[in-house]
Formats: C-alpha cells, sequence, structure tokens
C-alpha cells in the first residue's frame, strides 16, 4: 500500500513540477494568463447568470402577486356590482309586491260602496255560482263542490254579493302579488345570468 501510495506521490510530485515549469516560461505564462482570463469570466458569468435567476424569479412572484391582487380586488368590485344590482331588483319586485296588495286593500274598502246593503238584500247570490267560485279557487269540479242542505243550484245561498265581491278582489290580488314576485324573480335570474356569462369571459 505504500508502495502505491509513493508513486502515486512521486507521480504527482513530477505533475505539479513540470506544470510549474511549464507556466513559468513564456508560452506557459500566456497560457496560465489565458485559463485565469477564462476561469474569471465563467466565474463572473456564473454569478451574473445565478443574479439574473434571482431577478428574473423575484419580478415573476412581484408580478404574480400584483396579479393577484388585481384579480382580489376586480372580484370584489364585481361582488359589489352585483349586490347592487340584486338590491335593486329585490327592492323593484317589493315595491311592486306592495303597490298590488295596497291596490287591492283600498279596492275591498270601496266593496260597501259599490256594492251596498240594500244591493245584497235586492239581488241574493245563486249557490251555482257559489259552487262555481269554489270550485275554481279550489281547482276541482264543481261537482265535488257540496251544497248546504236543502239547497240547489238555482236557489239564493246565504253569501252576500257585497261577501262574494270581496273575495274576488282578494283573489286577483294575490294574483297580481304573485306576478309581481314572479317578475322579480325573473329579473333575479337575468341578473345572475349576466354577472355569470360577465365572469366567465373575463375568466377566459
Amino acid at each position: 500500500m505504500s508502495i502505491i501510495l509513493s508513486l502515486l506521490w512521486g507521480g504527482l510530485s513530477k505533475f505539479i513540477g513540470a506544470a510549474f515549469t511549464f507556466f513559468t516560461t513564456k508560452p506557459g505564462v500566456y497560457v496560465g494568463i489565458a485559463l485565469l482570463v477564462i476561469a474569471a469570466f465563467w466565474y463572473t458569468d456564473h454569478r451574473a447568470y445565478n443574479r439574473g435567476v434571482a431577478v428574473t424569479v423575484a419580478a415573476q412572484r412581484a408580478q404574480d402577486l400584483k396579479d393577484i391582487a388585481e384579480s382580489y380586488k376586480l372580484g370584489i368590485a364585481r361582488q359589489a356590482s352585483l349586490d347592487k344590482n340584486i338590491e335593486t331588483v329585490a327592492f323593484k319586485a317589493g315595491e311592486a309586491k306592495g303597490k298590488a296588495e295596497a291596490v287591492t286593500v283600498t279596492i275591498i274598502k270601496k266593496v260597501p260602496t259599490y256594492v251596498s246593503v240594500e244591493t245584497d238584500r235586492a239581488f241574493p247570490v245563486p249557490c251555482g255560482l257559489v259552487r262555481l267560485h269554489d270550485a275554481g279557487a279550489l281547482g276541482v269540479s264543481p261537482e265535488n263542490i257540496s251544497l248546504p242542505a236543502g239547497l240547489t243550484d238555482d236557489k239564493a245561498c246565504p253569501v252576500e254579493d257585497s261577501l262574494l265581491a270581496t273575495l274576488i278582489v282578494e283573489n286577483y290580488g294575490l294574483y297580481h302579488t304573485a306576478e309581481a314576485q314572479i317578475a322579480g324573480l325573473q329579473d333575479l335570474a337575468r341578473t345572475l345570468k349576466a354577472a355569470i356569462e360577465n365572469n366567465t369571459a373575463n375568466s377566459r
């Protein structure tokens, strides 16, 4: 083992000596200078490369953070706009519903003016009309509506004209109220659809 180490050390010493001799001569000096220049160039280039990578990565990260912030800001603006539109739609629907209910109440208050007590006495309501009204309200066939015992369709029912008028006005009022609610839901659906389409278009 010591012989091998001695041989290696001897070979290494000769190589170092030959290299020293070579680099101290005129051609070797030039070669040494050239190698030093190449080494310096490589070292500088490598540092510049690493710096360029670091700067590029930092710039990309900064841009990513900026894009995230802009996206978040845009998302907040879109949500605020959507909330405002929904609030507008809801207010419009509520206003229409309230108006329908108010008109219904106003008309009902005027029933005694147009259908007086004297009218109730002079024009009894036939049971056939009451049967049709109840069938329509319940959504069934008139045959499924029973009359009070001893009464037929052509007989007067114990229902006053003013009461029947009130029921009819209330039923139409419910229709107009439901109509306002449906219109509000349709506006809401259109508002949400427009918001979804806008988000989809901006995300492409």
